[in-house]
Formats: C-alpha cells, sequence, structure tokens
C-alpha cells in the first residue's frame, strides 16, 4: 500500500492495546449515521480526548475508552459534543488537505497496476499457488519447530488409544462363553 500510495482500511471493533499501537491513523465513527469524532494519527488519540476534557482513564485500554465514550446510549455517552468538537478542531484542516490533494495528478488505475511495463498477473490471486503453499508450508514448519508437542501428542494420543483398546479386547474371538 505504502509503494503504490494507496489507502487500506482496516475495521477492527476494540482492539487490544498493542493491536491499536501499530495503526499510523485512527478513524473513530459514531452511529445514527456514522458522523466522524476523530480523524487523526493513533499516537494523538489520547492527547485530542484530553484536550476535550475526555481524557483516557489509568489502566483502562484506550480503545474500549474511546468507543465507551463515542457509542450513543451509553452512561459515557459523549458523541454529539465530540462530534461538533471534531467540525469545529479538524474538519477544516481535513478538507484543506482534501482540496489540495485533488488539485494534485496522480496515478491512474492502469498506472498503479502496471510495474516496469509489466502488466501485473491478471489472476484472481495476486500469489502464485505455488508461492502461496511454499510460504504455508514454511510457517508451518517453524511452528512445529517451536512447539514440537504440537506434533508429537496428535501421532502419540491415538498409538495410546488403539494400544489400549487393542488390550481391551486382545483374545475376544479366542475364548468361549463365560458364564455369569
Amino acid at each position: 500500500a505504502k509503494r503504490l500510495g494507496v489507502l487500506c482500511l482496516v475495521v477492527i471493533h476494540q482492539p487490544r492495546t498493542e493491536m491499536a499501537e501499530l495503526f499510523d491513523t485512527l478513524m473513530l465513527l459514531t452511529s445514527h449515521p456514522g458522523r466522524v469524532v476523530y480523524n487523526g494519527p493513533m499516537r494523538e488519540a489520547q492527547e485530542y480526548f484530553k484536550e476535550r476534557k475526555r481524557p483516557v482513564p489509568l489502566n483502562v485500554n484506550p480503545t474500549d475508552y474511546f468507543l465507551d465514550v463515542i457509542t450513543p446510549g451509553t452512561a459515557w455517552d459523549h458523541s454529539d459534543e465530540l462530534v461538533e468538537a471534531f467540525k469545529v478542531v479538524q474538519k477544516p484542516t481535513i478538507d484543506a488537505m482534501v482540496v489540495e490533494a485533488l488539485k494534485r495528478e496522480g496515478l491512474t488505475v492502469q498506472d498503479m497496476l502496471s510495474t516496469k511495463g509489466e502488466a501485473v498477473r491478471m489472476s484472481p490471486y495476486s500469489v502464485p499457488f505455488c508461492k502461496q503453499l511454499g510460504t504455508l508450508l514454511h510457517r508451518k514448519l517453524r511452528l512445529i519447530l517451536r512447539n514440537p508437542l504440537g506434533l508429537a501428542l496428535p501421532l502419540l494420543v491415538p498409538i495410546v488409544q488403539g494400544v489400549l483398546v487393542g488390550y481391551m479386547f486382545k483374545g475376544i474371538g479366542q475364548r468361549g462363553l463365560l458364564r455369569q
């Protein structure tokens, strides 16, 4: 995405803190209908909410807190005031950026899909099957080597079960009927 300069969107509801810290940009929407509450760098989101008198409490996952504060009908709902704050603080800057971006010439879709004069594979899959299979097998091998019990247990459990069941039924067809 960065090489081609295209946008990738990911929708994740209440991600873990570690996952959220990997995002470059965060856009928070509230319902009725999807109104923007925050749109900016993930690392600046907590400061933005603090400036709006909604600081993230200590020992609370910021993404959980953001969703609590912007969800209408909850006890901590401040969505309307945060939507208004967005319109005043962030929206003018974003509108100016959009106007500037529309003035610039960009690559066409065809230009993005071609590399060094050669067209990209026209297949439903961007990576060939053999490459995908090789990557998956390599990853599976690494996982097995990290945890040998992950391979040993699925093999040993049926063997042990087979030996036990075999021992239980050992010689069953060779004995006469037992008296009760």
